[in-house]
């Protein structure tokens, strides 16, 4: 039998090498199961708000900031009042404590993933839907996060989270009424910014406005035709949110062409119909509360018309 230079078999060696391969194999597996890499550790989750009774959300800037798209090129100066203007200015702390909102409110958050990078790349100024919002059970607070446009939150610890759709806009959930009462007049200012914005992507070339009779269907043939809209979401293409059952709110001024003065009206707010066209007699007071109705300008202005004289005063021929 062959012997190793201490005179030991070989096969001792062999084996007490393989002994040391075996002890050193169990430290790196140890020490692995110690310390896992990044790679296999498992995504960080969205901060959990279903435990908590109350969400207090805080806004950096005045409400009426938080929607610029609309903002003052479209908005008409009277779009509020004096008094719904200061209110809006000056409160920027709201809380949340209805169990169904904030059920709502944390199953969206939920739906978050992680996202390596925190904000890199991110245009800090665009705060759209409020800046924080703090969780609290009971007094205990148990979470907090920032909102970034509507598709992503920082947690606490910096972390960011992506969302596939929007999430739902906190002034929603709002309880005081001025607040949610300015969110619904602007999302019906918005609903008819969109339709004159489709006008217009329709019939550029003729520079004219859909035929008056037929401009509901018009606009949901060309739209669905171009794959800018699926059949179910043409259900709320039209609804002003403010309205009760219906498929559209809306109504064309058929006198209104795409070179009539800027100040003419060319949609504007009436009770439930399709393909609705005329003048004032079809305009509605009754959709908003307080009461009122929105108004398209040619030029693309929004007004809310409170009064008669205020209607009757608009330009129509």
């Amino acid at each position: 039998m062959k012997k190793d230079s201490k005179g030991s078999p070989k096969w001792v060696s062999v084996l007490n090498n393989l002994i040391y391969c075996i002890i050193a194999l169990c430290f790196v597996l140890m020490s692995c199961q110690k310390q896992p890499s990044d790679n296999n550790r498992p995504n960080p989750k969205p901060p959990d708000l279903s435990k908590c009774t109350r969400l207090e959300v805080i806004f950096s800037m005045p409400i009426e900031h938080f929607t610029p798209h609309l903002g003052d090129d479209y908005l008409g100066s009277d779009f509020l009042n004096d008094e719904q203007m200061e209110y809006l200015e000056t409160t920027k702390k709201y809380i949340i404590d209805d169990k169904n909102d904030i059920r709502q409110i944390a199953d969206a958050v939920n739906t978050g993933t992680f996202k390596a990078g925190g904000t890199e790349g991110v245009v800090h100024s665009l705060y759209l839907y409020g800046n924080k919002v703090i969780g609290f059970r009971n007094d205990k607070r148990i979470a907090t996060i920032n909102l970034y446009q509507s598709n992503f939150i920082l947690d606490e610890n910096n972390q960011r989270f992506n969302y596939d759709s929007s999430l739902p806009s906190l002034l929603l959930f709002v309880p005081e009424k001025n607040i949610k009462t300015y969110m619904r007049r602007q999302f019906c200012a918005g609903k008819l910014i969109l339709i004159r914005e489709i006008f217009i992507g329709i019939f550029r070339r003729p520079k004219t406005y859909p035929i008056p009779a037929q401009w509901c269907d018009i606009a949901i043939r060309n739209m669905i035709g171009n794959n800018e809209i699926s059949e179910m979401q043409t259900s709320e293409l039209f609804k002003c949110p403010c309205a009760g059952e219906g498929k559209c709110h809306y109504a064309m001024n058929p006198n209104c062409k795409m070179d009539s003065p800027p100040d003419m009206v060319l949609l504007f707010e009436t009770k439930a119909g399709w393909n609705q066209h005329g003048g004032p007699e079809l305009f509605t007071f009754d959709n908003h509360d307080p009461r009122g109705g929105c108004v398209l300008l040619n030029d693309g202005t929004v007004k809310f018309i409170r009064t008669e004289e205020e209607l009757n005063a608009l330009r129509w021929k």
